[in-house]
């Protein structure tokens, strides 16, 4: 039996798969975040670096050593989170929370990398009580593009993680991903810092 979804939740599937085949590691999710919701995909870097001498590691993953002060944006919500409750700026103040008890400090400075966090949600109208969530965190900082001799800014590394969750637990689930989307920034931060 083939069931078929709605073309956004369709589209949010197949962007998790694609993200989660791009990724170099997908790590398990802790049993106490699975209580209330299901992964569907977690992209986190954990292996120790000296286990694996002679392995390249992702220029990707060297643009981000020694960051330890970020500037931090949250990208617009879509029209669908004033329908299940998400609040921008408790997103926002979590993800900050978490971020600066791993280490790092925000500040409004300019010409800091940027933390830019975007919430997606996702409806299944088969499944009324059903949401799915994912946090994706790109880090912005100006590069120098050297064949075309021009300086820029853009996204240097995407973090992301997901869950599919029940709008009565929502909330919890939002702060799980975003919980965890903040410590894959910080696992990835240390583990470039150890390969400069």
């Amino acid at each position: 039996m083939i069931h078929r979804f709605p073309t956004r939740f369709a589209s949010l599937v197949a962007f998790v798969a694609v993200v989660v085949a791009l990724s170099l590691v997908v790590a398990p999710t802790r049993a106490q975040d699975q209580q209330d919701a299901l992964p569907l995909a977690k992209i986190e870097i954990t292996t120790d670096v000296s286990a694996m001498p002679g392995v390249p590691v992702p220029e990707a993953l060297h643009s981000i050593a020694k960051i330890r002060k970020v500037g931090l944006e949250l990208a617009p919500l879509q029209p669908i989170a004033d329908e299940l409750g998400i609040d921008d700026d408790d997103c926002l103040r979590t993800f900050q929370k978490q971020i600066e008890q791993l280490g790092f400090k925000v500040s409004e400075d300019a010409g800091l990398p940027r933390v830019k966090v975007q919430i997606v949600a996702m409806t299944d109208p088969d499944q009324e009580e059903s949401v799915s969530v994912f946090v994706l965190v790109t880090v912005h900082q100006r590069i120098v593009v050297e064949r075309l001799k021009r300086r820029m800014t853009t996204p240097t590394i995407v973090l992301g993680d997901g869950r599919l969750s029940t709008r009565k637990h929502l909330d919890r689930a939002l702060e799980n991903v975003l919980t965890s989307t903040a410590r894959s920034l910080a696992t990835s931060v240390r583990l470039a810092d150890a390969v400069q």
